[in-house]
């Protein structure tokens, strides 16, 4: 029998949902202006949150396909003003949250401490505008003509991210934009008008080489012309969170402890290596919760790769400028070693 260890290879950090780690400032290797003209284009159509949009309240549905056959569905609703107010609620079986912004403060009342993969997904599916202006951000090589669909499309090129933007040639829509950290495409369609801008009413998320995770449909978006202002004060019970993106430096999470996994007999006797990929999302203690497989090569060590993880622990995520913990979601990738 083979003797096995194991190595923990890094903790990536992406800017995606509401406590998730902005992206580093990196200087991209490549920047194609036409591939940047792409992406403005796209942005120009769609970005129903820019500075100067109208207010609006959004209403969706969806639905997660989880495997052997069970289903659930979520409900999600936004209230969205420019100068940072929103009214956000979320709920997916027996989770549910509310977040609120006032302006400079963020609170959220959630019956989990953690915030579960698929709504992280629905969240990140969601937020196309912000993601369409952080694409140039990222570097972007030339565009490239897709044979299978006649899209054009974008990788990035800083080698931060892995990820490809697809866009209508026509109408200059995003189709599709896949990424591999976390092993899904968000394929976006059915665009409808809001505005001057138009908006996708239909969203799915895939993983699994085409597999259909989870059917995103909106119900509503509609301009909201008068508000009260009580929906935007917290909830009895919520708590205060702090966003990155409000912070002049952030100091990243560190591992502090961690725990080996044990390797499985089946495993070991039979020589497999493989990398484990898991969704977790660090609180502000430190203490990593909702562990997801994101993607594993050999499905033997995953179980082994989330009972470690669970008892990982970590210096959290820190505001540099008011020593603040902030919580933050992020891949984690254990790579099992045989020798």
């Amino acid at each position: 029998m083979r003797r096995a260890r194991q190595v923990t290879i890094r903790l990536f950090c992406l800017s995606i949902a509401i406590l998730s780690i902005p992206a580093l400032a990196q200087v991209p290797r490549e920047q194609s202006a036409a591939a940047v003209a792409l992406v403005q284009r796209a942005i120009s159509g769609s970005d129903i949150e820019s500075g100067n949009a109208t207010a609006f309240r959004l209403h969706a549905r969806f639905t997660v396909y989880f495997s052997g056959g069970r289903s659930e569905k979520g409900h999600l609703l936004r209230i969205w003003v420019p100068d940072g107010l929103w009214h956000y609620e979320q709920s997916l079986g027996d989770y549910h949250s509310i977040e609120v912004s006032g302006g400079k403060q963020v609170w959220v009342d959630r019956n989990l401490d953690y915030v579960p993969f698929p709504v992280f997904l629905v969240e990140r599916a969601l937020g196309l505008p912000g993601e369409l202006r952080a694409a140039t951000g990222r570097g972007l090589a030339d565009p490239f003509l897709s044979p299978a669909t006649g899209e054009q499309c974008v990788n990035t090129s800083d080698g931060s991210d892995d990820r490809k933007y697809c866009f209508n040639p026509q109408t200059g829509d995003l189709q599709r934009l896949s990424d591999k950290a976390w092993n899904v495409t968000d394929e976006y369609s059915d665009y409808e008008p809001f505005g001057k801008k138009s908006f996708p009413h239909q969203i799915l998320v895939v993983r699994d080489a085409g597999k259909v995770f989870i059917e995103i449909h909106i119900d509503t978006l509609e301009p909201v012309d008068e508000l009260d202002l009580r929906t935007f004060l917290p909830v009895k019970g919520s708590k205060e969170h702090h966003l990155a993106s409000h912070c002049e430096g952030i100091e990243r999470p560190k591992l502090e402890k961690m725990v080996k996994p044990q390797f499985p007999k089946q495993a070991e006797a039979a020589g497999l290596t493989g990398v484990v990929r898991l969704y977790a999302e660090i609180g502000t203690d430190g203490i990593p919760r909702g562990m997801w497989p994101i993607n594993t090569s050999v499905p033997l060590l995953r179980d082994a790769a989330i009972e470690a993880v669970r008892q990982w622990r970590y210096r959290p995520q820190i505001c540099k400028a008011t020593g603040a913990k902030m919580s933050v979601i992020a891949p984690i990738t254990v790579l099992f070693v045989s020798h």
